[in-house]
């Protein structure tokens, strides 16, 4: 499968998973929807997919957005995270989580900033506000944030301007936040400014300190 076809046929999964959900079959488990459903719709017969290519996809991309399971015998994928509405299940984060998880961040542009401080973080047209538990390498190497490299998944990209650090035992108690199964911290509500720890300005360096 050429990358070309490959980005074709992700882009109509996470179409599909993520914003249509609720006009395919699911199965036993929210969220996900047979694998054979999937493929016998337009937008994946328009690419001439097959149970392999999606397969491959699942396992090599590299952002970990789909996963595939295997009830009595048959296969269904989902879309972790990013969905417009619908979902699947996700596990609540508790205290049991506070010691595996060391960091709690979000990145973001300074346009998008003049509205966070006054307004919040919102999960705008998505039903979450995505985190991640680490930093892309570029970034953690300006911060001095030795041991907190890590792939990425969502909520964060390489070329940000502007870093978000929440405060963990807020985001725990408040009983808000959920952590997919793919490792990413997922906000249900507009996060304000109090769960704010830390915020750190590309150019400006710490803006927020508490």
């Amino acid at each position: 499968m050429d990358q070309k076809r490959e980005i074709q046929i992700s882009k109509s999964l996470s179409k599909l998973l993520r914003h249509k959900l609720d006009s395919l079959p699911q199965g036993e488990i929210r969220g996900y929807v047979p694998v054979d459903s999937i493929l016998a719709h337009a937008y994946l017969k328009s690419h001439h997919a097959n149970r392999e290519d999606i397969l491959k996809i699942v396992e090599t991309n590299n952002k970990k957005r789909f996963g595939i399971k295997k009830i009595n015998g048959i296969e269904y994928i989902c879309a972790f995270q990013g969905h417009s509405k619908g979902g699947v299940d996700l596990t609540p984060l508790s205290k049991s989580n506070k010691n595996e998880i060391k960091m709690i961040v979000h990145g973001t542009n300074r346009n998008s900033w003049n509205s966070i401080k006054n307004e919040g973080l919102k999960p705008m047209k998505r039903t979450h506000v995505h985190f991640a538990k680490g930093l892309p390498k570029n970034i953690a190497k300006r911060l001095n944030f030795n041991g907190f490299e890590n792939d990425v998944i969502s909520g964060m990209r390489s070329n940000v301007e502007i870093v978000i650090f929440l405060d963990i035992e807020k985001v725990i108690e408040s009983g808000d936040f959920y952590l997919s199964e793919n490792g990413v911290i997922l906000g249900s509500k507009v996060v304000p400014i109090s769960f704010f720890k830390r915020v750190w300005d590309i150019d400006q360096g710490w803006i927020i300190e508490n």
